[in-house]
């Protein structure tokens, strides 16, 4: 409990605020901020608490230290949320210490995946986390790297889902996306970085009481605190945190607050101030240390999930509760909100689906017949929604923030997928179709609302049946293949020849052979 000399009401006041554990966090903290500017001296007489927080970060830095001085370097994944904050403070620690020691250290990186989807309130928070590691780590002079590494482009959510048509992740399904759009490139830039380097230890923040899904799976895995540990592709990792609760890594944010006079670090952020408001806007405008792991239940909840997101259920409840928490701030997301949950509504609606398949059976040249994909239609309508929110904020940032908007749901390269993907597959009428609807939508004034969301009820799948496309002339005798070649039209190609125009190749899909394109003019 912490106490004062002082006799001033105002004084015992804010004392009495610091120790009463019922109130929320951020009350608490304004407490200390106010005992702080008022230069009042206050001591602790049961520091336990601190003094345990200390203890357990002092045993993982130690271990940290430990790695470094097997001459690999350490490789930090962050996200920016709290636990990959923890995980950032306590490597950071055990590299100045390492270079204090010995005088030199090897190469380290922290390592970001921008997925491009992520929840655009969080943008300039994420801005302002790497300007404050950029600093530190030119202030103490340490040879640590930022990264920030994107998915390949046949991963990118708007040609997997806008362009190919490939269902979002709902509830129950794999969550393959995560692999692809953090997982694959994070370990792409590790392997290439290792070959230039050395051999480098992945930091990675997982914790088990995260979720009873994730504390299984990583006790089948074997996964275990301080102790490199060996992955599944035979990359070299370290879990400092796995054991933790949420109150410690609350409270080695809270106690890394450089103002403070029991700062247990000075790390690359000042304090986490912000981690704390964001993270507290989450939760509808609760504490997130009083919420705890349990408070936000859902797949994504409180750890800010991709704005696209279906797996959290019917609802977004963290983007939800921030717009209602802080309206002011963060109403501008409530169209994006919108299109998130019509994705949801859309689920087991069998008529938006395209149910031909785009494989077939070498040996019989049969189709399969099964609704798995978005239809052409259902795409192009989502494309419009996203297009139309992108040009309503483009108009409110001209008139209210000089041209600066807060988000774009679809830049130019995403464009280029998605009309790559249409054509691959031959969905749209015509070509360029995508960027046809960025022109009549940003340039021409069109625009499409969301209507009213009806959730479509559950049914179950069809079963897969197969179905023998017509043979004559759309069907090549040598592979038996139904001519759905997509950027191909044999008569624009002849026409093309015939005027002295080279025509371009591409390697096909499916058999792998070259082929001829249609040459378009744009």
């Amino acid at each position: 409990m912490w106490v004062t000399n002082s006799e001033h009401n105002v004084h015992i006041q804010l004392v009495n605020i610091i120790n009463n554990l019922n109130l929320p966090y951020a009350v608490r903290n304004n407490g200390w901020s106010k005992i702080t500017e008022l230069n009042v001296t206050i001591t602790n007489d049961r520091p336990s608490m601190r003094d345990e927080v200390r203890e357990l970060c002092e045993y993982l830095i130690n271990a940290l230290v430990a790695v470094l001085e097997t001459g690999k370097g350490l490789a930090v994944s962050v996200s920016f949320g709290k636990d990959s904050n923890c995980c950032l403070v306590l490597s950071l620690e055990a590299i100045k210490r390492f270079k204090r020691k010995y005088g030199y250290m090897p190469s380290c990186y922290v390592i970001n995946s921008n997925t491009t989807i992520e929840n655009p309130a969080l943008d300039d928070y994420f801005n302002l986390m790497q300007q404050n590691l950029e600093v530190f780590i030119n202030t103490h002079d340490l040879d640590v790297t930022f990264i920030e590494v994107h998915p390949d482009t046949t991963s990118h959510w708007h040609y997997v889902t806008l362009g190919r048509g490939k269902m979002p992740r709902y509830p129950g399904m794999t969550r393959d996306c995560s692999v692809d759009l953090k997982v694959k490139p994070i370990k792409k830039a590790k392997k290439a970085l290792a070959k230039l380097t050395g051999e480098l230890v992945s930091v990675v923040g997982t914790r088990m009481n995260e979720s009873e899904e994730r504390k299984q799976k990583m006790i089948e895995r074997g996964d275990v605190a301080n102790t490199v540990l060996t992955g599944e592709d035979g990359d070299l990792l370290i879990l400092p945190i796995c054991d933790w609760e949420v109150d410690d890594v609350w409270a080695l944010l809270t106690y890394c607050d450089s103002s403070s006079e029991n700062a247990l670090y000075h790390s690359f952020a000042p304090s986490f101030d912000e981690t704390i408001d964001i993270y507290r806007s989450a939760n509808s405008g609760e504490c997130a240390l009083n919420v705890g792991d349990k408070g936000q239940s859902a797949a994504c909840g409180a750890r800010f999930g991709c704005i696209y997101c279906l797996v959290s259920g019917d609802k977004d409840k963290s983007l939800t509760a921030m717009i209602e928490s802080d309206s002011e701030r963060f109403s501008y997301l409530a169209g994006v909100n919108k299109l998130r949950d019509f994705m949801y509504a859309i689920r087991w609606d069998m008529d938006r689906r395209d149910w031909l398949g785009r494989s077939f059976d070498i040996e019989t040249g049969f189709y399969p017949l099964q609704p798995v994909y978005f239809s052409f239609e259902t795409r192009l309508e989502l494309l419009r929604y996203m297009l139309t929110l992108d040009a309503q904020e483009r108009e409110w940032a001209n008139q209210f923030n000089s041209g600066i908007v807060r988000f774009e749901l679809v830049n130019y390269q995403q464009l280029i997928e998605i009309d790559l993907a249409w054509g691959l597959y031959s969905a749209s009428p015509h070509a360029f179709a995508a960027l046809l609807e960025y022109h009549e939508i940003h340039n021409c004034g069109k625009r499409y609302e969301i209507g009213e969301i009806v959730t479509a009820p559950k049914l179950p799948i069809p079963a897969k049946r197969w179905i023998k496309l017509p043979a004559a002339q759309d069907i090549s005798k040598k592979d038996k293949r139904h001519n759905r070649d997509g950027l191909s039209d044999p008569k624009l190609i002849e026409m093309a020849r015939n005027a002295g125009i080279v025509i371009p190749t591409i390697k096909d899909l499916f058999t792998v052979h070259k082929k001829n394109c249609a040459v378009y003019k744009i």
